[in-house]
Parts: structure tokens; C-alpha cells; sequence
């Protein structure tokens, strides 16, 4: 959705996320992570998932 609006800069995309989808700031933030880059989103996933263990 957010690369059909034309959303690429981390203040827009934060803006929609939490305007028009009700998103909280840590939310919009861990969203945005993953629109601008997956990989690195999934390593952080991961990880966080190790660390509960």
C-alpha cells in the first residue's frame, strides 16, 4: 500500500501509519523497518525471538 500511495520517506510513511492506519509510534516504526528494508527487518525479528528463548 504504501508503495502504490508513492510513500518512500520515513516522515510520510510515519504520518499514514499512524493517521490513516491508527498505528502507534513503536508500531509505525517496526513497519516502516520492514517496508524499507525486509532483510534487515527479519534479522531483527530473529533475533529478538533468540532472546526471548
Amino acid at each position: 500500500m504504501a508503495k502504490e500511495k508513492g510513500l518512500v520517506k520515513y516522515r510520510e510513511l510515519l504520518k499514514w501509519l499512524k493517521t490513516d492506519c491508527g498505528l502507534g509510534h513503536g508500531h509505525a516504526n517496526a513497519m516502516i523497518l520492514y517496508i524499507l528494508d525486509p532483510k534487515l527487518a527479519k534479522k531483527k525479528i530473529l533475533a529478538d525471538a533468540r532472546k526471548e528463548k
